[in-house]
């Protein structure tokens, strides 16, 4: 196969790729975003509801690995109760976040 050909060859490739797959692709995702919901703005409980739902989810990860890793380096045992409190505290939030926002 000589350049000319390899160039033939990766343009109908490239030709193919346009109209069988990139082309309908891009139709898909036009016809589906013009039938997504106008910009709704969320209502202030909405916005209270997940802002809850993700501070949660950040206490519960980022305060164990903010109270495990110096206890772990310094090797002192963990009080249960730090552990508790998070999860009860990432729960309180959770579950509060979920009920404000199904209350808009």
């Amino acid at each position: 196969m000589n350049e000319d050909e390899a160039v033939q060859v990766l343009d109908n490739f490239a030709e193919y790729l346009d109209g069988q797959i990139i082309r309908p692709a891009v139709d898909d995702i036009t016809s589906a975003l013009s039938e997504v919901n106008r910009h709704v703005p969320k209502s202030i409980r909405e916005m209270l509801g997940e802002y809850l739902r993700d501070a949660a989810v950040l206490v519960l990860i980022f305060v164990p690995v903010d109270i495990l890793i110096p206890r772990y380096i310094n090797k002192q045992t963990i009080a249960a109760r730090w552990l508790l409190a998070t999860l009860g505290l990432s729960a309180v939030m959770l579950v509060l976040g979920i009920w404000v926002e199904r209350r808009s």
